[in-house]
């Protein structure tokens, strides 16, 4: 009897890492960075470059990877027409720095962005941000 489990036991291992060979499961690389800006600013700071080649380096590590940008502007400065043009121009900049110095192909990136009416952060100077965002599924 122990025998004969034994060799179901192993005729079922067997054929579930056939299964698995077939059908592996993807590994699944991904980033989030928050690039920070000053108020009323769409200049990329120069402590926000450590962040950026983060960002290149996933994007060159992974050539089937996209990434996309979403502005913010914060609540408390300025109207909100202009703190929609503060979270675009912040989103563009950056995938414009990233096309440009880092030749990154456009199409890789998505842009969008969120008015003041969307805060990641409670802190309202945090809300001055960019956040960058991507996913890569890699087979084994």
């Amino acid at each position: 009897m122990k025998k004969a489990t034994l060799s179901l036991f192993a005729a079922v291992l067997m054929a579930t890492t056939a299964i698995n060979a077939q059908n592996p499961t993807p590994a699944i690389r991904s980033i989030q960075e928050y690039i920070f800006f000053n108020i009323r600013s769409t200049k990329i700071q120069a402590s926000e470059y450590d962040k950026i080649e983060r960002v290149v380096k996933f994007l060159k590590d992974y050539p089937d990877a996209n990434i996309t940008i979403t502005g913010f502007a914060d609540a408390k400065t300025d109207n909100h027409k202009r703190n929609m043009k503060y979270s675009q121009k912040r989103a563009d900049k950056l995938k414009k720095l990233l096309t440009g110095k880092y030749i990154i192909d456009p199409s890789r990136i998505t842009t969008d962005a969120k008015d003041d009416t969307m805060q990641p952060f409670v802190e309202n100077e945090k809300n001055r941000l960019a956040i960058v965002t991507g996913e890569v599924r890699i087979l084994p």
